[in-house]
């Protein structure tokens, strides 16, 4: 009988029955993981050791290259087991709210944590504040995150727990070379070793010079990323107008050369996508797959001035490629399209052309892999329109190769950038054109931005790696 009580006993005790049998609180702690994070991969922010229903504070504080202060929180209940965990619990005040697993990095402010509002939408930006933190470098930032874990459900005191990681948005490991071969100049980014790895050739947009930031995350998952300029770089255009598809052609040559491959990826966004895809339908012999980021169903004329403009962007043979009309109203202006009722836009100067397929791309003579990823809150232009009009094209011709169109709601103009900061990259505000100056729409909401970003670059990643190499994965 003696046996069977202590064996009882022993139950009760592995099962937690009983007040007197309930296993020990841990230690009020704060968890990150990893310590050396590449932001493209998955985190893990938790605390533990709180008073099941009590509060947590979590802030993260760096400096950026400039040494602006940035920094973030989030404010959570403990679950009934005294813990908290950014994947699933919820932020109900700080610089976001909700469940977001990067909350506290995508919602960054100019601020020191003392400064930061009770929540987002009480932040009041300043004109001389900065949109985005300066990147380091090495793209790497020193972020230090601080808890504040209520231990006591009769008390208010708080124990304080912080830990430090280095947040990357790219890896270390890289080997940067600069290109000058049969007159292609740029950059070509590969991880370290000899290869052979599978190549990409990476296209800027409407900004123009060298893609880099691009290049360096494609070689963070094991590509050889060619970073290609064809306007505003040394020897070439000033501005994307009368640019020549040979240049391209070219470009392809150069990146074949480099592993011989017979084939190579393509990569580019907005003016770069519809770049990408011309020169994907004019040399399909050279492109083994096309990535298309905020792309375009037609051509369009030159950018970014007046003169640009009334001049086709491409040529084939020193002719130029006929370009779809912009929609010239008296509120579609070049600038921004502003009224009372909506967020500054420049879709509808383009929305006609994309709708009616006015020079519209022959994406059917593609010989290859396409992948289109767009957001429907992108102002602009209505990329996520023109991507459904080239998947449609597709599918009337019969296109025989895997084609994937991904549109993330409520996300802008960069999607599946892999970039993590977005608190101030959002709809209802515009930022200079880095080219010309003139002020372009921000768009999109910053969570949706935030979530586009990542997943929509591992969407890249995952399309890549079935058809064109490595088995990297972000």
């Amino acid at each position: 009988m003696a046996r069977i009580f202590l064996a009882l006993i022993a139950v009760m005790v592995q099962y937690g029955f009983g007040s007197g049998c309930a296993s020990a609180q841990a230690e009020p702690a704060l968890i990150v993981s990893p310590e050396d994070w590449l932001v493209q991969e998955d985190v893990t922010i938790r605390v533990v050791g709180a008073v099941p229903g009590g509060q947590v504070v979590i802030e993260a504080q760096f400096t950026d290259a400039s040494g602006q202060v940035w920094s973030s929180r989030g404010v959570y209940h403990a679950n009934e087991h005294g813990e908290v965990d950014t994947a699933s619990g919820v932020s109900i005040a700080g610089t976001y709210q909700g469940i977001e697993p990067r909350g506290l990095i995508w919602s960054v402010l100019p601020s020191e944590p003392s400064d930061l509002p009770l929540t987002a939408s009480s932040w009041v930006f300043e004109a001389d504040m900065p949109r985005a933190p300066s990147r380091p470098a090495n793209d790497a930032f020193a972020v230090r995150y601080v808890a504040r874990i209520q231990t006591n459900s009769r008390s208010d005191d708080r124990t304080t727990s912080a830990v430090e990681q280095t947040l990357r948005i790219s890896s270390p490991n890289l080997v940067r070379r600069e290109i000058n071969e049969r007159g292609v100049r740029g950059v070509l980014y590969t991880p370290k070793g000899d290869g052979p790895f599978p190549t990409v050739v990476v296209l800027s947009g409407s900004e123009g010079g060298t893609p880099e930031n691009a290049a360096r995350r494609y070689a963070s998952f094991g590509y050889a990323a060619f970073a290609v300029p064809y306007f505003n770089a040394e020897g070439l255009a000033d501005e994307l107008s009368m640019i020549p598809l040979e240049h391209f052609a070219d470009a392809l040559g150069v990146a074949r050369s480099f592993y011989g491959q017979e084939r190579v990826a393509l990569d580019g966004a907005s003016r770069g996508a519809e770049a990408a895809l011309l020169v994907a339908a004019t040399y399909p012999e050279l492109v083994s797959a096309v990535v298309a980021y905020s792309p375009s169903n037609v051509v369009w004329s030159g950018c970014c001035s007046e003169e640009a403009l009334g001049k086709p962007a491409f040529t084939l043979d020193g002719q130029g490629i006929s370009a779809a009309e912009r929609y010239q109203s008296p509120r579609a202006v070049d600038s921004i399209v502003t009224s009372t009722d909506s967020p500054p836009s420049m879709r509808a100067l383009f929305l006609a052309g994309m709708l009616e397929a006015q020079a519209e791309i022959p994406v059917e003579k593609i010989d290859a892999p396409i992948l289109l990823i767009s957001g429907d809150a992108d102002l602009l232009w209505p990329s996520s329109i023109a991507a459904a009009r080239i998947h449609q094209r597709l599918k009337a011709n019969n296109f025989e190769y895997e084609v994937i169109n991904r549109t993330y709601a409520g996300a802008g103009h960069s999607p599946a950038s892999g970039y993590p900061f977005w608190a101030l990259l959002s709809s209802g505000s515009s930022a200079a054109h880095p080219l010309d100056g003139l002020p372009i729409p921000l768009d999109g909401d910053p969570s949706s931005n935030a979530h586009a970003s990542i997943d929509g670059f591992r969407e890249v990643i995952a399309f890549l790696n079935r058809h064109v190499g490595t088995q990297v994965s972000p």
